[in-house]
């Protein structure tokens, strides 16, 4: 496509105007606004959202606590891991120091008797 061509796509009315979208918007958020005001001025309708906030609170405080335990068992697991295989390590690494030590002894006795 040449630029031409997109000058006549850019001038043409395709979709919505952003100002008529602007205000569409704020028409729509008045009156939902609105609405929540009439809606808690209701004292039943204000329990009944009282309610519900407190039970989302409570599920979300267990969640967490739940999460908390999890991540606080993964990461004993993950330590216990972690020391174990720096034993391993050190165990391989003193084997292998002891193996050289060993190696550079012999070496030495065959060159003194040669």
């Amino acid at each position: 496509m040449s630029n031409h061509d997109q000058k006549k796509q850019d001038t043409g009315k395709h979709g919505i105007n952003p100002v008529t979208a602007a205000v569409t918007g704020a028409v729509v958020g008045a009156g939902m606004v609105a609405a929540s005001v009439l809606a808690m001025n209701d004292q039943a309708n204000r329990a009944q959202l009282k309610g519900a906030v407190s039970k989302v609170k409570s599920r979300a405080k267990d969640v967490l606590h739940d999460v908390k335990k999890q991540a606080q068992l993964k990461r004993g697991e993950i330590e216990k891991n972690i020391t174990a295989g720096t034993k391993d390590a050190k165990k391989a690494a003193d084997k292998a120091n002891d193996s050289l030590h060993h190696e550079v002894k012999n070496a030495i006795r065959s060159v003194k008797t040669k």
